[in-house]
């Protein structure tokens, strides 16, 4: 069974986006590697990285 809200990247909206150096660049090295755990406490929008 495949959920369909996994098909497709969902629609941002740019106007409120803050932009985050050390977040972007921890993911950024993350690409060398072939696994990368995102942890953070709940309600930290981590769905939103």
């Amino acid at each position: 069974m495949i959920v369909s809200t996994k098909l497709y990247i969902p629609q941002t909206r740019r106007d409120d986006l803050v932009e985050r150096a050390a977040i972007t660049e921890l993911l950024n090295k993350g690409l060398k590697s072939k696994f990368t755990s995102v942890t953070l406490p709940g309600g930290t929008a981590k769905q939103q990285l």
